[in-house]
């Protein structure tokens, strides 16, 4: 749906069925997800069905929201990163620009938890900070407090419980470092990158 058929649609332009087409698609948009009022989207990023952005997320231009996914209140996403569909981010994770984040990937910032009675004292969040273009590969748990360093990847079905510096690929349960062949870190880094051996995370 194009900003122009909406305007035609608004100003009579279209037939009776294309502006019911029009009305319906909107109606639809409107009602399969949920954007809180205080959010800010950035121009041409998309947020697919069964979304939920919360308060104050800041979403930059060009990304993509997939569906079924939690966007916590006061995350930060930057420009032209990717949130695969049923992705959880809790509140205040900050996502650089660039990132991918692969379907089906849980972040978490909560080290003990637990429904918390009257009177307790609130948990400390440690949410997720991922540096522009870093690659996650679907699955993957993100544990509390973890940062992601620029450019490096996660493979698929991971956990990640320590942070992972700049340009280093790690995978496995619990994920650990390897190297990525020449090829693989021109394609996806730009260059030969420098690995830490021996990073358990």
């Amino acid at each position: 749906m194009t900003p122009e058929m909406i305007a035609a649609a608004q100003a009579g332009g279209l037939s009776a069925d294309e502006t019911r087409r029009v009305l319906e698609t909107l109606r639809n948009q409107q009602t399969t997800r949920h954007i809180e009022p205080s959010a800010v989207i950035g121009e041409g990023t998309r947020i697919w069905h069964f979304a939920v952005v919360l308060q104050e997320v800041r979403i930059g231009r060009d990304c993509s929201i997939g569906s079924g996914t939690e966007i916590g209140r006061g995350t930060m996403i930057g420009d032209r990163s990717r949130i695969g569909s049923q992705v959880f981010l809790p509140p205040n994770s900050i996502i650089g620009e660039d990132v991918f984040v692969g379907p089906g990937c849980t972040f978490t910032d909560d080290r003990h938890p637990k429904i918390h009675a009257p009177g307790d004292a609130p948990y400390t969040a440690e949410p997720p900070v991922i540096d522009d273009g870093a690659v996650i590969g679907a699955g993957c748990v993100i544990l509390p407090g973890v940062h992601i360093g620029a450019g490096a990847m996660i493979g698929a079905g991971s956990v990640v419980s320590r942070d992972v510096p700049a340009g280093v690929h790690v995978r496995g349960e619990p994920a650990r470092t390897h190297s990525l062949s020449h090829a693989s870190a021109v394609k996806f880094l730009g260059g030969v990158a420098t690995y830490t051996e021996g990073l358990t995370t």
